[in-house]
């Protein structure tokens, strides 16, 4: 129609600021991959979660040698909803001795010692069979007999990092 108003014009595009250009704007930072990486203040870190008990063993090597951070990671996840006792975080077979540590042995899941009640462990090997199977650990119920009683433990062991 003939008396329909004309919309005002848009508003003007912003100015470039003065000064040198990128060439291309600049794009949000990509979060780096972890996998393989040792994170020492990460290892301290859950070192000092109460909710694990970590064995003067699996403590030492938290505090002197490279574990793989998906395994601190995982192990801080399961420590949400569960305690956890911790009697190792050992080379898996095959490694060399400075690989990162991939591998934990839980010996007890909310004070229920697996060695009586294999049982308790049942919620943690659920949550951790339900995780993606790219990320999903291997699990082994073990039984080590050794000097005193035998020692039923629940063996958390990643893959090696892809790539």
């Amino acid at each position: 129609p003939a008396d329909a108003e004309t919309p005002p014009p848009a508003d003007p595009l912003p100015e470039a600021p003065e000064g040198p250009s990128t060439g291309s704007p600049t794009a949000a930072p990509v979060p780096p991959d972890t996998s393989g990486v040792a994170d020492p203040q990460a290892a301290a870190a859950l070192a000092r979660n109460p909710r694990i008990a970590f064995s003067p063993q699996a403590a030492g090597v938290l505090a002197a040698q490279p574990v793989d951070t998906r395994l601190l990671a995982l192990l801080a996840v399961l420590a949400l909803d569960h305690q956890l006792s911790v009697s190792d975080v050992p080379l898996a077979d095959g490694q060399a001795p400075d690989d990162l540590r991939r591998t934990a042995l839980v010996d007890a899941v909310d004070g229920v010692p697996l060695a009586t009640t294999p049982s308790a462990a049942d919620d943690v090997v659920a949550a951790l069979e339900a995780q993606d199977p790219l990320f999903r650990p291997r699990l082994e119920a073990r039984t080590v007999t050794g000097d005193g009683p035998p020692v039923r433990q629940l063996v958390i062991q990643l893959p090696p990092p892809p790539g």
